[in-house]
């Protein structure tokens, strides 16, 4: 009995993080343990961070073999993924800094002022603003006022439409500033919508209020799902396609 405590209290607690090799270099994940059956990889579209979720017990070097079998799939997600965010506008709220407006680029120009607002000419977004440090604050106020008048504008006929149809119609419409979904649809019939949607292709705004609309019949991700959202917008996942290549949530 001695010696199987000391075997356990010698023993090396379970890892937390490992390292993979994937296109020549050296790439760090995380791990999670939990009460799960199977084991997964997870890579963040925000950063490309992995993380190995696997069942508790489950030994390092298991673990090892899994994600060393996994190594082509990582390396190939982690590409596509960092090609993707190549073509986002990144966040910054400075002069001279790329936002986007309905899919549109603009320069920001920023002025000082005591009366703050923003105002698009031409291909610049001119934020007026009492100091620069105000500069995120100011921009997101506009941002959630142009999503509340020009998303909600866009939605009306889709609702409308929607409605004729299949007899549902969203009980409320709110936005939000989320970094976790574009859209999201709760069993009471409330639909809320990601103020950054705002920054996206009209085509792709059409895309997520029409797939949350779609959630009023089908509350998940079946293919009568996604039939239902085909029957509306036949090309909706070459929009899909295009708002993750434009605009990510997690600002």
């Amino acid at each position: 009995m001695f010696r199987r405590l000391k075997q356990m209290l010698t023993m090396s607690p379970p890892a937390t993080s490992g390292q993979v090799e994937c296109d020549g270099q050296s790439v760090p994940y995380s791990i999670v343990r939990s009460r799960r059956r199977t084991m997964s990889i997870v890579i963040k579209r925000c950063d490309c961070s992995v993380s190995v979720r696997v069942p508790e017990g489950t030994s390092d070097d298991v673990l090892r073999d899994f994600v060393d079998s996994k190594r082509e799939w990582i390396a190939t997600h982690r590409r596509k993924i960092m090609s993707d965010n190549s073509h986002r506008v990144s966040r910054r709220y400075e002069e001279g800094a790329i936002h986007l407006y309905l899919g549109r680029h603009y320069v920001l120009r920023l002025v000082i002022s005591p009366a703050e607002g923003v105002e698009i000419k031409d291909n610049e977004m001119i934020v007026s603003l009492r100091s620069v440090d105000r500069c995120e604050r100011v921009l997101y106020g506009w941002y959630a006022a142009r999503a509340a008048d020009d998303v909600l504008a866009m939605a009306r006929p889709l609702i409308h439409l929607f409605a004729e149809r299949t007899g549902r119609q969203p009980s409320a419409i709110k936005f939000v500033r989320v970094k976790s979904y574009w859209g999201q649809c709760s069993t009471n019939g409330l639909i809320k919508f990601n103020i950054e949607l705002i920054r996206a292709p009209v085509e792709c705004i059409e895309y997520i209020i029409m797939h949350e609309l779609c959630h009023l019949v089908h509350h998940n991700h079946s293919p009568r799902f996604h039939n239902l959202v085909a029957s509306y917008i036949p090309d909706w996942k070459q929009r899909k396609e295009l708002l993750e290549a434009t605009v990510s949530c997690r600002y």
